[in-house]
């Protein structure tokens, strides 16, 4: 079994190994896969003794992620809730409605330009006063 708690970041196995006839058509992802992502954003909610939190999804990705991880772990919709971000769109809104919500933690998966604005708005003034787990999807600032 795997460790959910570790994200890997190239996964390349005996199966994914390109054969020398097909060398050159083949591609290699550096992001590991939607499954781990799940397991590794279950465990993480699970170390965290699975408060209430909000997922803000900023890109189209999240969302299949999410579809494992709610079949995955039967996370329920008490302890998840799942708020869209489009990459344009000021957070600010999406902030104090997580804050009315009274949701303790924050987890984003989106770019390292989607986190940095949503983390500063989070600790300027006038943040929402939620805790902040960033999660996924921002590998090139934060991994």
């Amino acid at each position: 079994p795997r460790d959910p708690s570790q994200i890997p970041h190239i996964r390349v196995g005996p199966e994914d190994t390109p054969r020398p006839p097909l060398l050159r058509l083949a591609a290699l992802s550096l992001y590991p896969s939607n499954e781990d992502v799940s397991l590794a954003l279950g465990g993480l909610l699970r170390s965290l003794r699975a408060p209430p939190a909000s997922l803000i999804c900023a890109q189209a990705e999240c969302l299949l992620r999410l579809e494992e991880l709610v079949r995955q772990f039967l996370i329920s919709r008490e302890s998840l809730s799942v708020r869209v971000l489009d990459a344009e769109q000021d957070p600010t809104p999406l902030l104090k409605e997580i804050r009315d919500d009274k949701v303790p933690t924050i987890i984003i998966d989106g770019s390292a330009a989607t986190a940095g604005l949503v983390l500063a708005k989070v600790g300027g003034p006038g943040g929402p006063g939620v805790a902040i787990s960033i999660f996924g999807g921002v590998w090139g600032g934060f991994f």
